[in-house]
């Protein structure tokens, strides 16, 4: 990876917000929770609109009680 031609490309100031889409399929909630908080801390705030979770037909139990 080279970081350094990264931080040298120019992007337009008035970028358009962006939703992140996690698909999943009987994953454990704690990696779901993972994944989405590292989402929302890696992205630029103002660009980030959404992060969407969606369930690929899971069949793992999801009572919490």
């Amino acid at each position: 990876m080279n970081l350094d031609r990264c931080k040298e490309k120019l992007y337009l100031a008035d970028l358009p917000t962006a939703a992140v889409v996690v698909p999943f399929h009987n994953e454990h909630w704690t990696t779901l929770l993972r994944t989405a908080v590292s989402a929302y801390n890696r992205s630029p705030k103002h660009l980030l609109k959404e992060i969407i979770l969606v369930d690929d037909a899971s069949t793992k139990d999801t009572d919490f009680s």
